[in-house]
């Protein structure tokens, strides 16, 4: 339910597989099961699925949490699969902010004429989202994906509108996106040629 295990068009994507577990409670533990200083064993399950590296630290927040053990045995291995890229992409600010502060910042930190935002100025905003160029139609998506901001450019005032009662915060950047994304730009164009 937290959002982990999707992959492309599917949810929900696990492998699990049965097991014996075995441990033994020593000195000051305090055992969901067993006794101290005897030796359990556990019929257990072993729960696999691939999250996004920027879902570590959630899911262990997660794991930590729920999982009834002291100490919950998991593990984290980088896969070097081919992933399709997206047109956008979507994180954590360093910090939270408001929605208008973060308008803001996007004006001065691209030294542009204007912004404009759709929303609460003092929406508080710590996950964001871009698609650069005219993105309006993924804000739903961004949405969903736990971002408290889309940011793109071109948006037009019924958009914006639409985003309003859909309750999505929005900041339009005008084309200003197109300047900074050259050199990300540059530099897929410059892998994807190479592999070739």
């Amino acid at each position: 339910d937290e959002g982990f295990a999707s992959e492309g068009d599917y949810e929900y994507c696990f492998f699990s597989t049965k097991g014996s577990g075995q441990f033994k409670p020593v000195e000051t533990a305090h055992p969901h099961i067993g006794e101290l200083d005897q030796i359990e064993t556990v019929e257990e399950v072993k729960v696999e699925f691939m999250i996004q590296e920027y879902e570590r630290t959630k899911a262990e927040d997660c794991i930590n949490v729920l999982h009834p053990y002291e100490t919950p045995v998991y593990d984290f291995i980088p896969l070097t699969k081919t992933v399709k890229r997206g047109l956008g992409m979507i994180g954590q600010l360093p910090e939270q902010t408001t929605l208008k502060s973060l308008a803001m910042t996007i004006k001065k930190q691209l030294d542009i004429p204007s912004v404009r935002f759709t929303g609460n100025p003092d929406t508080v905003i710590s996950k964001a989202a871009i698609i650069g160029g005219s993105g309006i139609g993924y804000e739903k998506f961004a949405h969903q994906k736990g971002a408290d901001v889309f940011i793109t450019g071109d948006i037009k005032h019924h958009d914006a509108l639409d985003a309003e009662t859909e309750g999505y915060n929005l900041i339009d950047i005008n084309h200003y996106s197109e300047y900074v994304m050259k050199e990300g730009l540059k530099s897929l164009l410059k892998e994807w040629i190479s592999n070739d």
